[in-house]
């Protein structure tokens, strides 16, 4: 099996290469992913600047641009065909509700999904610790039974993990409650306002 694995925190995020380190247990695992952290990016895409892919190590590029920049690129330009998935994540912090719509990590699923490839969006609950190995095992074996039984679909599946043991796997849909807006209002030294 062909993977492309992607996220929204970067090409160095520990979540990455815990995920990869399973999904080689899989398949051939390939990395595109933004250079730097880019959450909350959504689905944006770099336009009017040059997109540029480093060289991170065999296999794993480095994009100076959003985690849909990056599966886009990989799947047209990089890896010579199209992957059998596409994984974005580990990302740290649960993507549901309404940051589904600004996750930069759900929205590199969707674009792989967009590319007619079956996409998973992987997330954990938030936690200072970097150990993703445990959540990573959890996926892996998920994206592996939900890959066989949709092959090469437009569909893009989000797996949200909770902390400690899951007691198992629950299928719901994204309730979209509006987004907790809070800005911090400032004032800089010229006395113009900013948020």
């Amino acid at each position: 099996m062909k993977i492309l694995l992607s996220n929204d925190d970067g090409v160095q995020a520990p979540g990455l290469h815990q995920m990869a380190d399973e999904l080689r247990k899989l398949g051939q695992v390939f990395v595109c992913a933004p250079e730097e952290p880019k959450s909350g990016a959504s689905s944006a895409l770099t336009l009017y600047q040059p997109l540029v892919a480093r060289v991170v190590s065999k296999g794993i590029w480095g994009v100076n641009g959003n985690p849909a920049d990056a599966v886009k690129l990989a799947i047209h330009e990089l890896l010579g065909g199209r992957p059998d998935i596409v994984v974005s994540g580990i990302n740290n912090g649960l993507n549901t509700g309404s940051n589904v719509l600004y996750s930069g990590t759900v929205a590199a699923a969707l674009e792989g999904a967009q590319n007619g490839v079956t996409s998973f969006a992987v997330s954990r609950r938030v936690s200072s610790v970097e150990d993703y190995r445990a959540e990573a095992r959890v996926a892996a074996k998920l994206i592996a039974r939900l890959a066989l039984k949709h092959p090469r679909t437009r569909t893009a599946f989000n797996i949200n993990i909770p902390s400690g043991k899951p007691k198992g796997v629950q299928v719901t849909a994204t309730e979209l409650t509006p987004y907790n807006d809070r800005y911090d209002r400032r004032t800089d030294p010229p006395a113009r306002t900013y948020f």
